[in-house]
């Protein structure tokens, strides 16, 4: 059976994984968030299904991003928060320098299981020692079976911002800023309460040679892909 790992790394210019000034130690880790989050009992589900006997593979192709707060001017928005999103699930997080395990040895939250979402989760490393990884709520879903989503920051005029959910035919996005948690409020029935925003019309073909020119399949938006990112 297949596991998903999260890997984390700070880097410098040329792309290589800086040292602890300190240990001399890599500034690395990777993380088996899906076997963490059984081990709290946390099911996207909730309490209403029977636990399975090994962990559902619920986060995948994550990404890692700091959303700017809305402002008035670029230069003031300020990204203080760090969201990380796999599939259709995301969750705000800390990441810390400092050596795996110094808070405790197990994954980990508050009080007992039926705690409440304001719970932090003390995630422990499969691999490295020099990056320590905290999530500060427990995944909120975004959009069920959403898969590769990718956030568009709000521009100079004060909007929240945007998660593309699909790239084409027609684009759709769907309007989300993390400013508040959880980010996305179900009606009956699991539909989020965000307006979904898509184009009134295909996108005009493009006026260059493109991978999409091809005959055959779509090779942009019918590719099967894991994802990377990158915080600035």
């Amino acid at each position: 059976t297949y596991r998903n790992y999260l890997g984390l790394a700070l880097l410098d210019g040329d792309l290589n994984i800086l040292r602890d000034p300190n240990s001399g130690e890599y500034l690395d880790a990777v993380i088996d968030l899906n076997q963490h989050l059984f081990d709290i009992d946390w099911s996207p589900f909730g309490w209403l299904r029977k636990r399975p006997l090994k962990p559902r593979q619920f986060m995948q192709d994550c990404q890692l991003f700091a959303p700017r707060q809305p402002s008035k001017s670029a230069s003031d928005g300020k990204a203080e928060r760090l969201i990380l999103l796999c599939n259709e699930h995301a969750m705000p997080v800390r990441l810390q320098v400092g050596r795996n395990g110094q808070r405790d040895n197990n994954p980990s939250r508050g009080n007992d299981k039926n705690g409440g979402e304001d719970e932090k989760i003390f995630f422990t490393n499969k691999y490295g020692s020099g990056l320590r990884l905290t999530g500060l709520q427990k995944p909120n879903m975004i959009l069920y079976q959403a898969k590769n989503m990718h956030y568009i920051p709000p521009s100079n005029d004060g909007g929240g911002g945007f998660l593309e959910v699909w790239p084409g035919g027609p684009h759709e996005v769907l309007p989300l800023g993390f400013n508040n948690y959880p980010y996305v409020l179900r009606r009956f029935g699991g539909d989020p309460k965000n307006s979904m925003l898509k184009s009134p019309k295909p996108e005009p073909d493009a006026s260059f040679a493109t991978i999409d020119g091809r005959e055959g399949n779509n090779a942009l938006v019918e590719r099967d892909s894991g994802s990377a990112c990158c915080v600035p």
